[in-house]
Formats: C-alpha cells, structure tokens, sequence
C-alpha cells in the first residue's frame, strides 16, 4: 500500500447544469489507521468529496485514486439496514468464524452489546446507525467513508464513544475520511481537521492531542464564520 489510501489532485467538479463546486479540490488520506475529518456549511460539497472518493460521481478533471478496500456509512443509513435481520446478523452477515469473535469488541465499543438479538424496528435511529458503522468496522477496510456516522448519538453516548471509536481505528490500522458539522466531534476523533470553502479550498489542521486546545478551536471556528 502507498502512504496515502485516498488522494484527490486537481479535482474539478460540477452537477449538471451548475457552477463548479470544485475548481481545484485536492485532498489525501494516509494510510494505517489517519482520522481526517472535514468540517464546512451545509452545500459545500462535503458529501460529494466522499461520493467522488467511492466512484459515484466522476470529476471533470483530475485525479481521484483509493489505494486499497474501502466500505461507507452515509447519512442513508436507513437503507443498509437489513430488517428481516437481528441487529447480530447484520453485522456479521457474511463474515467467517474467525471474524466473528471480534464482534464482541465492537459491540462493546459502540455500546449496542444488549441489543444484539433486537430486530432492527425495535431499535433508535442512533443504535441502528451504530449497527451500520459496525458492520462496517467488523470488515477491516483500508479506509472508511464516514458521513455524519455518530448523528443520531445523544451527547453522553457520543463522548463515550468517540474516544473509543478514535484508538479502536488506530489500533485497526483503518484510516478514515469523516464528514461531519460537529467541531467537537471532528476535533475529538480526528488527526486532522479540514474546513472545506466554496470552490472546494481546504484549510487543514492537525490535531496533537484529542480536542485539541483554545488556539486551534479559535483559528477553526474563525474559518467557519
């Protein structure tokens, strides 16, 4: 594997009958378990950096190359849930044994353990949304295309979770390109933060420390204003 899993150069986007909404998107993802996150207001293009990054939307121009397996969970997530199914198969729908005795580790990290035998009608929005990330964890991707993937959490949960879920992805070596609107988040499970603008620049931060410090959060919450 290269050192990036993801790399976006010189990309130049448009929808049919629109304005670019990328004049010059460039964008990489390390390898071996790196959290980037990208932060920006609603009609960006945050979603479609990841939909360009899976292969459903294609750039004008530039490149766009994944350098290994990826798996996404979307803000869809509704969809990719398989309710004739307990929440138990449809993470390990498909798995081998040996992939299954790491169910426990997952279930424990995204707090779900005592719903695994639940039908998913019989379970929230957000302990359905945990089921799909899951799943997805479960398959050791090179890389995740994670798009709001914690948005259904309370607060209390997604402070439990986050820091879990951050050393979880490191220790899997599965890198990450996370989309989300939620500074606090971004700045808890990321290594680097990114607020995209209009026209697709990207300012880029790294994160030292989990939650980074007043300085980072003052420069980022500038950029978001």
């Amino acid at each position: 594997m290269t050192a990036n899993v993801l790399e976006m150069r010189d990309v130049r986007f448009a929808y049919p009958g629109g304005p670019a909404l990328f004049e010059n998107l460039n964008l990489e993802v390390p390898s071996s378990g790196h959290l980037k996150c990208v932060l920006g207001p609603s009609g960006v293009g945050k979603s479609t950096i990841l939909q360009l990054a899976m292969g459903e939307l294609s750039p004008e121009s530039g490149r766009v190359a994944v350098d290994g397996t990826f798996l996404p969970v979307l803000q869809n997530f509704e969809s990719m849930v398989l309710r004739w199914f307990t929440a138990r198969r449809n993470i390990t729908w498909g798995l081998n044994g040996e992939a299954q005795v790491e169910l426990d580790a997952v279930a424990q990290l995204l707090e779900i353990t005592d719903i695994m035998n639940s039908l998913p009608g019989r379970l929230s929005g957000g302990q359905r949304q945990r089921v799909v990330l899951a799943r997805a964890l479960i398959r050791r991707p090179d890389v995740l295309f994670l798009d709001e993937p914690l948005a259904n959490l309370d607060a209390g949960t997604l402070r439990r979770v986050l820091p879990r879920l951050r050393s979880f992805l490191h220790e899997w070596s599965v890198s990450s390109l996370w989309v989300t609107h939620n500074l606090g988040e971004a700045l808890a499970v990321a290594d680097t933060v990114c607020v995209l603008h209009e026209g697709g620049t990207l300012h880029e931060f790294p994160v030292p420390t989990p939650g980074g410090n007043d300085d980072l959060v003052r420069a980022i919450e500038e950029l978001l204003r």
